[in-house]
């Protein structure tokens, strides 16, 4: 089991990992493309924010939405989505964009564990798992919320888990969006200071990543305590 002061250091590791990456991106732009490139790249950009085209801003709102909900339905993790908002829409448009992508897009695959593993895992859960099935069912704002925080997290999988094991959705649905919000906003601000070479911006979402790990820190000990009084 890792020790909670070493999963925090882990968690900060990624986050300068990520400022690098977003950094390096935005520095490599800033130097090596060539001023034509830019134009022809922002020129892009309007394209996909809707300009020029019939479908206008509200259609490239309602098909980035509707793209990136089955994408993220079929697996493709959920920060790609936020990422590219950031990149196409900007930090503030783009994180709204993306978080409707993703509840949607998980809503789509708790539906999927609802409907077609439900049955099937009702079946086979017995034992030692049934007493695990009941602690998810009782806790689930908790659990889900947490798994939602941690970027890493595989949130196709806590998604078709949630469904399978038939929890409440409504505790679900809640927690996945506030789960969903503090990486879709730093994603996409990561995304947009890149696009951008906005270093004010990179700065801010390295700081927000580190707010939300320490965010993290604080739902898992109220988790532990939720869990404590549960039980007694």
């Amino acid at each position: 089991m890792i020790k909670p002061h070493k999963e925090l250091m882990s968690d900060i590791l990624k986050v300068f990992l990520l400022l690098i990456l977003f950094g390096g991106s935005a520095w490599l732009i800033e130097r090596y493309v060539s001023k034509d490139l830019l134009f022809e790249l922002f020129k892009i950009k309007s394209q996909f924010q809707g300009e020029g085209f019939r479908i206008g801003k509200l259609g490239s709102f309602v098909a980035f939405i509707g793209v990136w909900s089955l994408l993220i339905a079929l697996g493709v993790p959920r920060l790609w989505a936020s990422a590219l908002g950031g990149m196409v829409y900007g930090a503030l448009l783009g994180s709204v964009l993306s978080l409707l992508a993703s509840v949607i897009g998980s809503t789509i695959l708790f539906a999927m564990g609802h409907f077609v593993l439900g049955g099937t895992v009702e079946r086979r859960v017995k034992g030692t798992l049934l007493a695990w099935r009941e602690n998810i069912i009782h806790n689930t704002f908790w659990w889900v919320l947490y798994a939602r925080l941690f970027p890493l997290s595989n949130s196709t999988a806590v998604s078709l888990l949630c469904g399978s094991l038939k929890v409440s959705f409504r505790r679900y649905l809640l927690a996945s969006i506030i789960g969903f919000i503090p990486m879709t906003v730093v994603f996409s601000t990561y995304g947009s200071g890149t696009i951008k070479r906005n270093y004010f911006q990179l700065i801010l979402a390295t700081g927000l990543f580190l707010a939300s790990i320490f965010l993290k820190q604080i739902i898992s000990r109220l988790k532990y305590f939720n869990k404590k009084v549960s039980n007694n």
